[in-house]
C-alpha cells in the first residue's frame, strides 16, 4: 500500500490485488485510508481498477460545515437544492441549521435564502452536542423528498 499526501486535504492511495485479491470498492478505500492515518476522515473518492491494483484518489470533507440559518422551515424548503455535497441538518436555537461539507466550490448562493454563519469547530461541536439532530447525513436529500410532497 502506497499513500501520497498530495495536498492540505487530498491524498492518493494505491492497493495492489496480491494485497488486496478482495473486489475493493471506494468506501473500503476510505476504511483503509482512515486506519493508516489513524484518524476519522470523509470525503469524494475517485477509484482507478487496474490490471495490477487500485489507485484511488480521496479529496478530504473540511471538519467544519459552512452552516446556514433559517428562521422556519418554510424558508428551508424554498431553497433549490441539489445532493451534490455531504449535509446535516439540525434545530438550534429555535432555529433550522444546514450544515454543508463542501469538498470543493461554493456555497456563497446558500447567502440568498438562509443566514451564513460564522463556524468555529468549537461551536459546530456545541452545536451537535446540543441541538437537535434532524438529519445527520444526507439532509439534501431529505429536503429533496420534503419539497416533492
Amino acid at each position: 500500500m502506497d499513500i501520497h499526501i498530495l495536498g492540505p486535504s487530498s491524498y492518493s492511495l494505491y492497493l495492489p490485488r496480491r494485497q488486496y485479491p478482495a473486489k475493493i470498492t471506494e468506501q473500503s478505500a476510505l476504511s483503509i485510508l482512515k486506519s493508516a492515518l489513524h484518524r476519522s476522515l470523509t470525503g469524494e473518492v475517485t477509484l482507478f481498477s487496474g490490471k495490477d491494483g487500485y489507485l484511488f484518489f480521496v479529496k478530504e470533507a473540511s471538519a467544519t460545515p459552512e452552516v446556514f440559518a433559517f428562521d422556519s422551515l418554510e424558508e428551508l424548503l424554498s431553497v433549490p437544492v441539489e445532493e451534490t455535497v455531504p449535509s446535516s441538518l439540525y434545530y438550534y436555537d429555535e432555529r433550522y441549521l444546514l450544515a454543508l461539507y463542501p469538498l470543493y466550490g461554493s456555497t456563497s448562493w446558500l447567502g440568498e435564502f438562509g443566514e451564513k454563519l460564522d463556524m468555529t469547530p468549537e461551536l459546530w461541536c456545541h452545536i451537535r452536542e446540543h441541538g437537535k439532530a434532524l438529519a445527520e447525513k444526507g439532509a439534501l436529500r431529505l429536503l429533496q423528498s420534503l419539497a416533492l410532497t
